[in-house]
Parts: structure tokens; sequence; C-alpha cells
């Protein structure tokens, strides 16, 4: 199961940032719920989000394919 939402950062009109975050457990959604502003139900009909962030701590790169140090990454 995934999580997705649409959310905003930041309060003024001409500086906020919509984002679409997806997120592989329920408590990181609720997380960034609670971090970013849900925009009200009229605003998500034509919401197009500026950047999408994707949650998925059980993701582990491959080194060799992915050019990592780690099976850890941040991108």
């Amino acid at each position: 199961d995934l999580y997705v939402q649409d959310l905003v950062g930041g309060a003024d009109e001409d500086l906020k940032l919509t984002t679409r975050v997806v997120t592989e457990f329920a408590w990181h959604s609720l997380f960034i719920r609670n971090l970013l502003i849900r925009p009200e139900a009229a605003e998500l009909e034509h919401f197009v989000p500026d950047m999408t962030i994707i949650d998925l701590p059980s993701f582990r790169a491959d080194p060799a394919r992915h050019g990592t140090r780690t099976g850890t990454v941040i991108a």
C-alpha cells in the first residue's frame, strides 16, 4: 500500500509550493500532513504539483546498478 496526498508548502499565495507526497507508511503520511497545509476541496480539483516527494524507506539501492556508495539513497 502507498499513501498519496496533495499538500501545499507555504501560506503565501505568491510563494506556495504545491506538493504531491507518496509514502510507504501511514505514520509518515500523517507526519507530512501535519507539517504542510491541506488545501480546500475546491483547490484539489485542478491541483498540479510543483514537486513530488516519494518516501520509500524499505527501498535499498544496488550500488553497482544505481551508482551509490550504499543501499541508502536520498535523492
